[in-house]
Protein backbone atom coordinates (compact mmCIF):
# COMPACT_ATOMS: atom_id res chain seq x y z
CA UNK A 1 0.00 0.00 0.00
CA UNK A 2 1.06 3.75 -0.83
CA UNK A 3 1.16 6.31 1.45
CA UNK A 4 0.36 8.86 -1.16
CA UNK A 5 -2.45 11.25 -0.55
CA UNK A 6 -5.01 11.58 -2.52
CA UNK A 7 -8.27 13.43 -2.76
CA UNK A 8 -11.71 11.39 -3.47
CA UNK A 9 -14.86 12.73 -4.66
CA UNK A 10 -18.04 10.94 -5.09
CA UNK A 11 -20.41 13.47 -6.30
CA UNK A 12 -23.89 11.89 -6.32
CA UNK A 13 -27.51 12.92 -7.46
CA UNK A 14 -28.79 13.94 -3.76
CA UNK A 15 -25.17 13.88 -1.61
CA UNK A 16 -21.61 14.11 -2.16
CA UNK A 17 -19.05 12.23 -0.51
CA UNK A 18 -15.06 13.42 -0.43
CA UNK A 19 -12.03 13.36 1.84
CA UNK A 20 -8.04 12.46 1.41
CA UNK A 21 -7.97 7.99 1.07
CA UNK A 22 -5.79 8.35 4.32
CA UNK A 23 -5.01 11.13 7.15
CA UNK A 24 -1.41 12.50 7.73
CA UNK A 25 -0.97 10.64 11.06
CA UNK A 26 -1.65 7.28 10.24
CA UNK A 27 -1.36 5.40 6.65
CA UNK A 28 -4.54 3.30 7.46
CA UNK A 29 -7.17 3.93 4.12
CA UNK A 30 -10.15 5.72 5.86
CA UNK A 31 -13.16 3.88 5.22
CA UNK A 32 -15.63 6.80 6.06
CA UNK A 33 -15.60 10.32 3.83
CA UNK A 34 -14.58 13.32 6.06
CA UNK A 35 -16.65 15.85 4.07
CA UNK A 36 -20.47 14.97 3.02
CA UNK A 37 -22.69 17.44 1.77
CA UNK A 38 -26.30 17.95 -0.35
CA UNK A 39 -25.71 17.97 -4.35
CA UNK A 40 -27.75 20.76 -4.36
CA UNK A 41 -27.69 24.98 -5.16
CA UNK A 42 -30.36 26.97 -3.59
CA UNK A 43 -31.68 30.27 -5.72
CA UNK A 44 -34.04 32.93 -3.78
CA UNK A 45 -37.46 32.24 -4.72
CA UNK A 46 -38.41 35.98 -4.99
CA UNK A 47 -35.32 37.78 -6.00
CA UNK A 48 -35.05 39.53 -9.78
CA UNK A 49 -33.85 37.44 -12.26
CA UNK A 50 -29.88 37.29 -11.85
CA UNK A 51 -30.01 38.95 -8.51
CA UNK A 52 -30.57 37.32 -5.41
CA UNK A 53 -27.77 35.01 -2.90
CA UNK A 54 -26.86 31.91 -4.09
CA UNK A 55 -26.59 29.03 -1.13
CA UNK A 56 -24.58 25.79 -1.77
CA UNK A 57 -25.06 22.46 0.03
CA UNK A 58 -26.56 22.62 3.78
CA UNK A 59 -26.97 26.26 3.50
CA UNK A 60 -29.40 25.58 0.83
CA UNK A 61 -31.35 22.83 2.03
CA UNK A 62 -31.53 24.74 5.66
CA UNK A 63 -33.69 27.42 4.09
CA UNK A 64 -35.35 25.85 1.70
CA UNK A 65 -38.57 27.51 2.63
CA UNK A 66 -37.00 30.81 0.77
CA UNK A 67 -35.20 28.62 -1.89
CA UNK A 68 -35.60 27.07 -5.00
CA UNK A 69 -33.47 23.76 -5.02
CA UNK A 70 -31.14 22.74 -7.77
CA UNK A 71 -29.96 19.33 -8.32
CA UNK A 72 -27.19 19.98 -11.31
CA UNK A 73 -26.48 15.66 -11.04
CA UNK A 74 -30.15 14.44 -12.21
CA UNK A 75 -30.09 10.36 -12.38
CA UNK A 76 -25.96 10.07 -12.60
CA UNK A 77 -26.43 13.15 -15.13
CA UNK A 78 -24.84 16.69 -15.05
CA UNK A 79 -27.21 18.79 -16.23
CA UNK A 80 -26.82 22.27 -14.96
CA UNK A 81 -22.86 23.20 -15.32
CA UNK A 82 -23.10 26.28 -13.48
CA UNK A 83 -24.45 24.76 -10.72
CA UNK A 84 -21.89 21.76 -10.78
CA UNK A 85 -18.70 24.18 -10.99
CA UNK A 86 -20.35 25.80 -7.30
CA UNK A 87 -20.41 21.87 -6.27
CA UNK A 88 -16.87 21.52 -7.29
CA UNK A 89 -15.83 24.97 -5.45
CA UNK A 90 -17.60 23.60 -2.20
CA UNK A 91 -15.93 20.12 -2.80
CA UNK A 92 -12.53 21.34 -3.16
CA UNK A 93 -11.80 24.71 -1.50
CA UNK A 94 -10.61 24.98 1.58
CA UNK A 95 -9.61 21.53 2.03
CA UNK A 96 -5.93 21.50 0.10
CA UNK A 97 -7.34 19.16 -2.03
CA UNK A 98 -5.69 21.14 -5.11
CA UNK A 99 -2.20 20.01 -3.36
CA UNK A 100 -2.84 16.42 -4.08
CA UNK A 101 -3.96 14.44 -6.94
CA UNK A 102 -7.69 13.64 -7.16
CA UNK A 103 -9.92 10.50 -8.02
CA UNK A 104 -13.46 10.73 -9.31
CA UNK A 105 -15.80 8.14 -8.99
CA UNK A 106 -17.15 8.19 -12.32
CA UNK A 107 -21.20 7.12 -13.07
CA UNK A 108 -21.28 3.79 -15.17
CA UNK A 109 -21.85 4.61 -19.06
CA UNK A 110 -21.31 8.08 -18.49
CA UNK A 111 -21.04 10.14 -21.87
CA UNK A 112 -17.82 11.35 -23.41
CA UNK A 113 -19.02 14.79 -23.03
CA UNK A 114 -19.56 15.24 -19.12
CA UNK A 115 -16.43 13.15 -18.18
CA UNK A 116 -14.25 15.34 -20.99
CA UNK A 117 -15.93 18.34 -19.36
CA UNK A 118 -15.12 17.51 -15.78
CA UNK A 119 -11.53 16.93 -16.88
CA UNK A 120 -11.61 20.34 -18.04
CA UNK A 121 -12.85 21.59 -14.36
CA UNK A 122 -10.41 19.27 -13.01
CA UNK A 123 -7.41 20.96 -14.86
CA UNK A 124 -8.34 24.06 -15.95
CA UNK A 125 -10.26 25.48 -12.89
CA UNK A 126 -8.25 24.01 -10.33
CA UNK A 127 -5.34 22.74 -11.60
CA UNK A 128 -4.34 19.49 -9.92
CA UNK A 129 -1.28 17.87 -10.14
CA UNK A 130 -2.91 14.97 -11.23
CA UNK A 131 -6.55 13.19 -11.98
CA UNK A 132 -7.79 9.86 -13.00
CA UNK A 133 -11.60 8.79 -13.18
CA UNK A 134 -12.47 5.29 -11.87
CA UNK A 135 -15.86 3.41 -12.72
CA UNK A 136 -18.10 3.27 -9.59
CA UNK A 137 -19.17 0.08 -9.59
CA UNK A 138 -15.02 -0.97 -9.82
CA UNK A 139 -14.27 0.97 -6.88
CA UNK A 140 -17.61 -0.73 -5.00
CA UNK A 141 -15.94 -4.10 -5.76
CA UNK A 142 -13.00 -2.78 -4.47
CA UNK A 143 -14.62 -2.12 -0.91
CA UNK A 144 -15.33 -5.50 -0.88
CA UNK A 145 -12.21 -6.74 -1.25
CA UNK A 146 -12.99 -8.14 -5.01
CA UNK A 147 -11.72 -7.01 -8.00
CA UNK A 148 -14.08 -9.78 -10.21
CA UNK A 149 -17.69 -9.72 -9.52
CA UNK A 150 -21.34 -7.80 -9.97
CA UNK A 151 -21.71 -4.56 -8.88
CA UNK A 152 -25.20 -3.65 -7.94
CA UNK A 153 -24.66 0.08 -7.17
CA UNK A 154 -27.69 1.85 -6.26
CA UNK A 155 -28.23 5.64 -5.35
CA UNK A 156 -31.17 8.51 -4.86
CA UNK A 157 -31.61 8.44 -8.88
CA UNK A 158 -30.45 5.55 -10.52
CA UNK A 159 -29.24 1.44 -10.34
CA UNK A 160 -26.26 0.45 -12.39
CA UNK A 161 -25.56 -3.51 -13.14
CA UNK A 162 -22.04 -3.86 -13.84
CA UNK A 163 -20.10 -7.12 -14.68
CA UNK A 164 -16.45 -6.22 -13.52
CA UNK A 165 -13.16 -9.12 -14.42
CA UNK A 166 -9.70 -8.28 -12.57
CA UNK A 167 -10.72 -4.85 -12.26
CA UNK A 168 -12.20 -3.73 -15.71
CA UNK A 169 -15.73 -3.20 -16.27
CA UNK A 170 -17.62 -4.32 -19.25
CA UNK A 171 -19.32 -1.75 -20.77
CA UNK A 172 -21.55 -3.83 -23.33
CA UNK A 173 -22.85 -6.30 -20.24
CA UNK A 174 -23.35 -3.31 -18.18
CA UNK A 175 -26.99 -2.39 -17.87
CA UNK A 176 -28.33 1.16 -16.46
CA UNK A 177 -31.90 1.59 -14.79
CA UNK A 178 -33.09 4.53 -13.82
CA UNK A 179 -34.68 3.94 -10.50
CA UNK A 180 -33.36 4.63 -7.47
CA UNK A 181 -34.13 5.89 -3.82
CA UNK A 182 -35.56 8.86 -5.07
CA UNK A 183 -38.56 6.48 -6.67
CA UNK A 184 -38.94 4.81 -3.47
CA UNK A 185 -39.58 7.46 -0.88
CA UNK A 186 -42.22 8.86 -3.84
CA UNK A 187 -43.79 5.52 -3.78
CA UNK A 188 -43.92 5.34 0.04
CA UNK A 189 -45.28 9.17 -0.24
CA UNK A 190 -48.07 7.85 -2.13
CA UNK A 191 -48.78 4.80 -0.49
CA UNK A 192 -48.95 7.23 3.07
CA UNK A 193 -51.54 9.83 1.09
CA UNK A 194 -53.63 6.93 0.00
CA UNK A 195 -54.04 6.05 3.80
CA UNK A 196 -55.21 9.64 4.46
CA UNK A 197 -51.44 11.73 5.26
CA UNK A 198 -51.43 14.34 2.58
CA UNK A 199 -47.33 14.85 2.65
CA UNK A 200 -46.09 16.97 -0.18
CA UNK A 201 -42.91 16.63 -2.10
CA UNK A 202 -40.21 19.12 -2.10
CA UNK A 203 -42.08 21.30 -4.81
CA UNK A 204 -45.47 21.39 -4.21
CA UNK A 205 -44.65 22.77 -0.51
CA UNK A 206 -45.34 25.90 -0.40
CA UNK A 207 -43.01 28.60 2.18
CA UNK A 208 -44.24 27.77 5.18
CA UNK A 209 -41.99 25.52 7.44
CA UNK A 210 -44.65 23.11 8.15
CA UNK A 211 -45.08 22.33 4.63
CA UNK A 212 -41.61 21.81 3.60
CA UNK A 213 -40.43 19.26 6.42
CA UNK A 214 -43.04 16.45 4.60
CA UNK A 215 -39.86 15.23 2.47
CA UNK A 216 -37.94 14.76 5.64
CA UNK A 217 -40.57 13.03 7.06
CA UNK A 218 -41.32 10.71 3.81
CA UNK A 219 -37.11 10.14 4.12
CA UNK A 220 -36.86 9.25 7.83
CA UNK A 221 -39.73 6.94 7.60
CA UNK A 222 -37.94 5.40 5.08
CA UNK A 223 -34.67 4.87 6.72
CA UNK A 224 -35.87 3.43 10.14
CA UNK A 225 -38.90 1.25 8.64
CA UNK A 226 -38.79 0.31 5.45
CA UNK A 227 -37.46 -3.18 4.21
CA UNK A 228 -37.69 -5.54 1.72
CA UNK A 229 -39.66 -8.73 2.16
CA UNK A 230 -38.62 -12.36 1.59
CA UNK A 231 -42.19 -13.16 1.02
CA UNK A 232 -43.81 -10.47 -0.35
CA UNK A 233 -47.10 -12.04 -1.48
CA UNK A 234 -47.57 -13.96 1.91
CA UNK A 235 -46.93 -10.93 3.66
CA UNK A 236 -49.48 -9.01 1.68
CA UNK A 237 -51.91 -11.67 2.44
CA UNK A 238 -51.55 -11.56 6.67
CA UNK A 239 -52.96 -9.18 8.84
CA UNK A 240 -50.20 -7.35 10.33
CA UNK A 241 -50.17 -5.53 13.35
CA UNK A 242 -49.81 -1.68 12.73
CA UNK A 243 -46.46 0.27 13.33
CA UNK A 244 -46.58 4.09 14.30
CA UNK A 245 -43.76 6.28 13.33
CA UNK A 246 -43.58 9.18 15.77
CA UNK A 247 -43.26 12.56 14.32
CA UNK A 248 -40.93 15.80 15.30
CA UNK A 249 -44.03 17.40 16.22
CA UNK A 250 -45.69 14.49 18.16
CA UNK A 251 -47.77 13.59 15.37
CA UNK A 252 -47.52 10.35 14.05
CA UNK A 253 -48.34 8.11 11.30
CA UNK A 254 -49.50 4.40 11.72
CA UNK A 255 -48.23 1.71 8.69
CA UNK A 256 -49.18 -1.54 7.98
CA UNK A 257 -47.47 -2.94 4.54
CA UNK A 258 -46.48 0.25 3.44
CA UNK A 259 -43.26 -0.12 4.62
CA UNK A 260 -42.30 -2.92 2.54
CA UNK A 261 -44.34 -2.28 0.01
CA UNK A 262 -42.48 0.96 -1.74
CA UNK A 263 -39.20 -1.32 -1.56
CA UNK A 264 -40.80 -4.32 -3.74
CA UNK A 265 -40.02 -1.82 -6.73
CA UNK A 266 -36.59 -3.42 -6.42
CA UNK A 267 -38.56 -6.68 -8.12
CA UNK A 268 -41.66 -5.52 -9.46
CA UNK A 269 -41.43 -1.67 -10.34
CA UNK A 270 -44.27 -2.02 -13.33
CA UNK A 271 -46.95 -2.35 -10.35
CA UNK A 272 -45.09 -1.17 -7.90
CA UNK A 273 -43.91 2.08 -9.55
CA UNK A 274 -46.53 4.00 -11.74
CA UNK A 275 -44.61 7.40 -11.41
CA UNK A 276 -43.67 8.60 -14.97
CA UNK A 277 -46.09 9.89 -17.81
CA UNK A 278 -45.71 8.31 -21.40
CA UNK A 279 -43.34 11.38 -21.98
CA UNK A 280 -41.09 11.01 -19.42
CA UNK A 281 -37.17 10.21 -20.50
CA UNK A 282 -36.70 6.40 -19.60
CA UNK A 283 -33.88 4.43 -19.50
CA UNK A 284 -31.84 2.79 -22.51
CA UNK A 285 -32.48 -0.64 -20.69
CA UNK A 286 -36.46 -0.09 -19.75
CA UNK A 287 -36.76 -3.32 -20.97
CA UNK A 288 -34.73 -4.66 -17.52
CA UNK A 289 -36.42 -1.74 -15.57
CA UNK A 290 -39.51 -3.61 -15.86
CA UNK A 291 -38.44 -6.47 -15.08
CA UNK A 292 -36.68 -5.79 -11.95
CA UNK A 293 -33.12 -6.07 -11.04
CA UNK A 294 -32.51 -9.37 -10.73
CA UNK A 295 -33.84 -10.24 -14.13
CA UNK A 296 -31.49 -7.24 -14.89
CA UNK A 297 -28.48 -8.93 -13.24
CA UNK A 298 -29.31 -12.42 -15.09
CA UNK A 299 -29.30 -10.24 -18.07
CA UNK A 300 -25.89 -8.45 -17.62
CA UNK A 301 -24.23 -12.01 -16.49
CA UNK A 302 -25.37 -13.74 -19.70
CA UNK A 303 -23.80 -10.73 -21.99
CA UNK A 304 -20.49 -12.01 -20.44
CA UNK A 305 -18.29 -14.77 -22.00
CA UNK A 306 -19.64 -17.47 -19.98
CA UNK A 307 -16.24 -18.73 -18.60
CA UNK A 308 -16.73 -15.65 -15.66
CA UNK A 309 -20.58 -16.89 -15.04
CA UNK A 310 -19.72 -18.04 -12.00
CA UNK A 311 -17.57 -15.62 -10.88
CA UNK A 312 -19.88 -13.21 -11.25
CA UNK A 313 -22.74 -15.00 -10.01
CA UNK A 314 -20.05 -16.06 -6.36
CA UNK A 315 -19.46 -12.17 -6.62
CA UNK A 316 -22.57 -9.77 -6.25
CA UNK A 317 -21.79 -7.09 -4.76
CA UNK A 318 -23.88 -4.52 -3.44
CA UNK A 319 -23.12 -0.49 -3.23
CA UNK A 320 -24.86 2.78 -2.66
CA UNK A 321 -27.05 4.17 0.26
CA UNK A 322 -30.55 2.51 -1.47
CA UNK A 323 -29.23 -1.01 -1.27
CA UNK A 324 -28.97 -0.61 2.64
CA UNK A 325 -32.77 -1.95 3.26
CA UNK A 326 -32.89 -4.77 5.25
CA UNK A 327 -33.49 -8.27 3.71
CA UNK A 328 -32.50 -7.04 0.00
CA UNK A 329 -29.26 -9.07 -0.04
CA UNK A 330 -31.34 -12.71 0.72
CA UNK A 331 -34.51 -11.69 -1.60
CA UNK A 332 -32.35 -10.95 -4.82
CA UNK A 333 -30.65 -14.13 -3.79
CA UNK A 334 -33.90 -15.87 -3.87
CA UNK A 335 -34.93 -14.43 -6.54
CA UNK A 336 -31.68 -15.37 -8.73
CA UNK A 337 -31.92 -18.63 -7.37
CA UNK A 338 -35.63 -19.09 -8.97
CA UNK A 339 -34.12 -17.69 -12.68
CA UNK A 340 -31.37 -20.22 -12.76
CA UNK A 341 -33.63 -23.34 -10.93
CA UNK A 342 -37.08 -24.17 -10.19
CA UNK A 343 -35.62 -26.11 -6.95
CA UNK A 344 -36.70 -23.28 -4.64
CA UNK A 345 -33.91 -22.19 -2.30
CA UNK A 346 -33.38 -22.50 1.10
CA UNK A 347 -34.39 -20.49 4.07
CA UNK A 348 -34.00 -16.53 4.15
CA UNK A 349 -34.01 -14.21 7.11
CA UNK A 350 -35.08 -10.88 6.60
CA UNK A 351 -32.44 -9.25 8.55
CA UNK A 352 -29.66 -11.26 6.84
CA UNK A 353 -26.73 -9.14 4.51
CA UNK A 354 -25.52 -12.38 3.06
CA UNK A 355 -26.37 -15.59 1.92
CA UNK A 356 -25.91 -18.35 -0.84
CA UNK A 357 -27.11 -20.90 -2.31
CA UNK A 358 -26.23 -23.71 -4.97
CA UNK A 359 -28.47 -24.51 -7.93
CA UNK A 360 -29.06 -28.48 -8.98
CA UNK A 361 -25.32 -28.26 -10.98
CA UNK A 362 -23.62 -26.83 -7.84
CA UNK A 363 -22.84 -23.37 -9.37
CA UNK A 364 -22.93 -20.99 -6.44
CA UNK A 365 -25.07 -17.95 -6.05
CA UNK A 366 -24.07 -15.52 -3.28
CA UNK A 367 -25.10 -12.11 -2.40
CA UNK A 368 -23.04 -9.59 -0.28
CA UNK A 369 -22.75 -5.90 0.49
CA UNK A 370 -19.10 -4.34 1.59
CA UNK A 371 -20.72 -4.27 5.35
CA UNK A 372 -20.01 -8.22 5.03
CA UNK A 373 -15.95 -7.29 5.39
CA UNK A 374 -16.06 -3.55 6.86
CA UNK A 375 -17.30 -3.02 10.08
CA UNK A 376 -20.66 -0.66 10.11
CA UNK A 377 -23.21 -0.34 7.83
CA UNK A 378 -22.18 2.68 6.37
CA UNK A 379 -19.60 1.13 4.96
CA UNK A 380 -21.82 0.41 1.71
CA UNK A 381 -23.73 4.01 1.97
CA UNK A 382 -20.52 4.91 1.15
CA UNK A 383 -18.94 1.89 -0.73
CA UNK A 384 -17.57 3.70 -3.80
CA UNK A 385 -15.81 6.72 -2.06
CA UNK A 386 -14.45 3.88 -0.09
CA UNK A 387 -13.22 2.05 -2.78
CA UNK A 388 -11.68 4.97 -4.54
CA UNK A 389 -9.71 5.15 -1.35
CA UNK A 390 -8.44 1.61 -1.37
CA UNK A 391 -7.52 2.46 -5.08
CA UNK A 392 -5.92 5.43 -4.52
CA UNK A 393 -3.91 3.56 -1.88
CA UNK A 394 -2.42 0.75 -4.45
CA UNK A 395 0.92 1.15 -5.24
CA UNK A 396 1.60 1.94 -9.02
CA UNK A 397 -2.03 3.94 -8.59
CA UNK A 398 -0.03 7.29 -9.25
CA UNK A 399 1.50 5.49 -12.78
CA UNK A 400 -2.30 6.08 -13.61
CA UNK A 401 -2.77 9.44 -12.85
CA UNK A 402 -3.26 11.70 -15.71
CA UNK A 403 -0.72 15.05 -15.44
CA UNK A 404 -1.03 18.61 -16.23
CA UNK A 405 1.38 18.10 -19.09
CA UNK A 406 -0.12 15.28 -20.47
CA UNK A 407 -3.52 17.11 -20.27
CA UNK A 408 -1.87 20.35 -21.82
CA UNK A 409 -0.53 18.38 -24.83
CA UNK A 410 -3.70 16.03 -25.93
CA UNK A 411 -6.26 17.66 -24.31
CA UNK A 412 -9.72 16.32 -22.21
CA UNK A 413 -10.65 13.37 -24.55
CA UNK A 414 -7.32 11.26 -22.58
CA UNK A 415 -9.46 10.63 -20.21
CA UNK A 416 -11.50 8.53 -22.63
CA UNK A 417 -7.70 6.16 -22.89
CA UNK A 418 -6.21 6.64 -19.85
CA UNK A 419 -9.24 6.37 -17.30
CA UNK A 420 -11.69 2.96 -17.98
Amino acid sequence: MSSQRVYVADFGSDTTKAGFNVDDETPAVNTEPSFVFPTVVGYEKWATFGGGPVLVAEDAVRKRHAFHQMYPIQRGVITRWDDMGLILRHAFEGTHAVDHPVLIADTPLNTADIREQLMRHVFEGWEFPGAYFANQAVLSLYAAGRTTGLAIESGHGVTSIVPVFEGCAIPHATIRLEFGGSDISECLRRLLNARGYHLKTAAEGDTSLGKTRDPAIVQNLKETHCYVSTAFDSEMESRRSEQTFQLPDDESITVTNEHFRCTEAFFQPSSILSLRTANTETSTSSSQQLDGIHRACMESIQRCHPDIHKQLLNNIVLGGANTLFPGLAPRLSAELHSLITSQPPTSTSATTTTSSYSDSSGNGIQVSGPCTVTSTINQRKYSAWTGGCVMASLDGFLLRLISPEEYEERGPALVHRMCY
